[in-house]
């Protein structure tokens, strides 16, 4: 026997998953099952009997991993570079990846990001394929050339440092 949940899957510009169904019967469905089975359980919590309240923390345990699964499906999975201008020259220094979900505050970016980008990251509130620049130095003509030399290399879309008040201020 095991402890198992449905999985469901919604499928229309994009796929998402669910342990729960989608209202759409067009474009979703139960494709399978997500389970652990019972002889792992008492394994793994070092139980004989599996309580109610083992049950329920195994069945979190299973949203969690679908959920985490549905963020890649989706791909709501982010990492950063931290680029040194120096010089006339940009060099990547440091980065680090596999950060699931859009909330900065949730997904453990901000520890592992350096100090001085924390705060700035932490105004934004979310994240998407782009760069924050703090401070783009006398080395390059501020903005606009360091908007040009990631361009250039296909580091971002064209509209990157627009995209909301805070990179401009960051980037002015």
């Amino acid at each position: 026997m095991a402890v198992k949940l449905p999985l469901y899957l919604y499928d229309h510009s994009g796929i998402t998953v669910s342990t729960k169904p989608f209202s759409c019967p067009w474009d979703s469905g139960q494709i399978g099952w997500i389970y652990v089975l019972k002889e792992k359980v008492r394994e793994e919590y070092g139980v004989k009997r599996i309580t109610k309240k083992v049950r329920d923390r195994v069945i979190s345990v299973l949203k969690a991993e679908v959920e985490v699964y549905d963020r890649w499906l989706r791909g709501e999975v982010y990492g950063f570079t931290v680029y040194e201008i120096a010089d006339g020259d940009i060099a990547s220094i440091d980065s680090c990846g596999g950060f699931y979900g859009d909330d900065p505050g949730e997904n453990g970016i901000l520890e592992e990001m350096p100090d001085e980008l924390r705060e700035p990251l932490s105004k934004i509130g979310f994240l998407w394929d782009g760069l924050i620049v703090t401070e783009a130095g006398d080395e390059l003509e501020g903005r606009r050339e360091v908007r040009k030399y990631f361009l250039e290399r296909g580091f971002l879309p064209d509209c990157i440092l627009e995209k909301c008040d805070i990179l401009r201020e960051l980037c002015a």
